[in-house]
């Protein structure tokens, strides 16, 4: 139950109950109430009305109504908007915003400064995407140079380009930096994957996603639901990434659920990533595409990566891991995935995954169009322990296969204590080896898997196992 205490300043309130989530200290703004009056009957533009409001006084309470927004509402600092809840109070998108500007947009004019204290929660955000159709670069909320920020419990619904905008400018080549972002328990749903991304990340230094939902999103040839696709700038800094106890379901795009794709013209690598306990249903791409886009020998930093378990399911790839090094896959679950994991790529010095370990995952019917599960190009340090490799591939005979090394070289891969389980004699081999593909036999192991008389061409020392076990 709400309890509100009228102050002697008649436009503000002092509301100590869930609207906030804590007790707050300084009296909060009724948009509804003289000298800012807001409508909020879903017909009137409330855009200036609002925009007063958040000038006048840094915590605005939006009451239950329709607030139709046309152009852009943009925040300062220490600003907290706050609705009533996410079903009760909804911001509609009407009209055009300038550039990447955003129904609700922060700008810090420079790469020095950063608007801090910044939250937004329990309402909803819509772009009638369904009415006035894809626009790229048209999102609901664009926050360039912010610090401290909380985004909870926000519906972002039907937006035609990104549904948060976390960016560097919004014209190419500015430069600004993000921090502390949080966005926890928040709804983003792209209604008919007719959008860009759920999220865009093109800067940030600490960013936990936690507890949010994505659907819908995505039209073909966007990325996907979380995108982390700096600009090619130099000064783009993207680490301290946290994606825990989210829930994807039938995200299109071409990248998928969470996509890394970086420029070569980066200065610093991606670092200390955590993407753990989130379960995802339909994508088009990816559970999680990462390419960094960078020579690896002039590169001797790790980008620290950990997927832990996550449930994957009917996505087109569980992983492709390009041009990176430290990453540890653990206690996930790939179910009837169509095609392979990718790790490393085609050329040797810039598509290399190094410093990989692969443990105690379950793939289950994945492969089911390209024909492997795991399909391993050029690849250093490797190791692929204790994982179950259920019903692998498309059934083809002699093509089929769990691990395949395609073309490219591997060194120092370990394979060790797998088990490799056809069902109802589907045929498939358990590590088949293409003629292209160059094995440094003195640097690879393989012991304690159980074969289940699957065929093998694994090479090491002075072995060439092309045997039953």
């Amino acid at each position: 139950m709400k309890t509100i205490i009228i102050c002697c300043m008649f436009p503000f309130l002092l509301l100590t109950n869930n609207i906030i989530g804590s007790e707050i200290t300084e009296p909060i703004t009724n948009v509804m109430n003289p000298p800012f009056s807001a409508i909020g009957n879903g017909t009137e533009d409330d855009t200036k009305k609002i925009q007063n409001a958040i000038d006048s006084c840094s915590q605005v309470y939006l009451p239950k109504g329709i607030y139709r927004i046309f152009g852009t509402l943009t925040l300062h600092d220490g600003v907290s908007l706050i609705g009533e809840d996410a079903n009760e109070t909804i911001l509609i998108q009407d009209g055009l915003v300038k550039g990447s500007s955003g129904l609700l947009f922060v700008d810090s004019q420079g790469p020095s400064k950063q608007i801090s204290n910044i939250t937004v929660k329990n309402l909803t955000l819509d772009g009638q995407v369904s009415r006035k159709k894809f626009s790229e670069f048209q999102h609901l909320v664009s926050f360039n140079g912010v610090k401290n920020v909380l985004i909870e419990n926000v519906k972002f619904t039907g937006f035609r380009g990104d549904g948060l905008y976390l960016g560097s400018g919004t014209v190419l080549g500015e430069e600004r930096h993000n921090a502390a972002v949080t966005i926890e328990r928040c709804q983003f749903d792209g209604v008919n994957n007719d959008n860009r991304n759920a999220i865009s990340v093109i800067d940030v230094d600490g960013i936990h996603i936690d507890e949010n939902s994505f659907r819908n999103c995505s039209k073909y040839g966007m990325p996907g639901a979380i995108d982390f696709e700096p600009n090619r700038s130099f000064f783009a800094i993207i680490q301290n990434i946290v994606i825990n106890k989210n829930e994807f379901l039938n995200i299109g795009g071409s990248a998928g659920d969470v996509n890394f794709t970086l420029p070569a013209e980066m200065k610093l690598s991606v670092f200390n990533v955590s993407v753990t306990n989130n379960k995802a249903n339909g994508a088009f791409g990816d559970f999680f595409n990462f390419n960094g886009n960078k020579d690896l020998s002039a590169e001797k930093s790790s980008n620290k990566i950990l997927l832990e378990k996550n449930s994957v399911e009917s996505v087109f790839k569980p992983f492709s891991l390009i041009s990176v090094r430290g990453v540890e896959i653990r206690e996930n679950q790939f179910v009837s995935c169509k095609g392979g994991c990718t790790i490393g790529y085609l050329n040797e010095s810039k598509e290399i995954a190094e410093n990989i370990s692969i443990i105690n995952n379950k793939y289950l019917n994945c492969g089911l169009k390209t024909g492997r599960c795991l399909a391993v190009f050029n690849a250093k340090n490797l190791i692929i322990d204790d994982n179950r490799f259920i019903n692998c591939g498309s059934g083809e005979i002699n093509k089929s296969c769990a691990i395949d090394f395609i073309s490219g070289k591997s060194e120092a891969v370990i394979i060790t204590n797998n088990n490799f389980e056809p069902i109802n004699k589907k045929p498939f081999i358990a590590i088949k080896k293409e003629k292209e593909h160059v094995f440094n036999l003195d640097s690879n192991e393989f012991s304690g898997n159980n074969l289940n008389g699957l065929r093998t061409d694994f090479q090491y020392g002075n072995k060439i196992i092309n045997n039953q076990h």
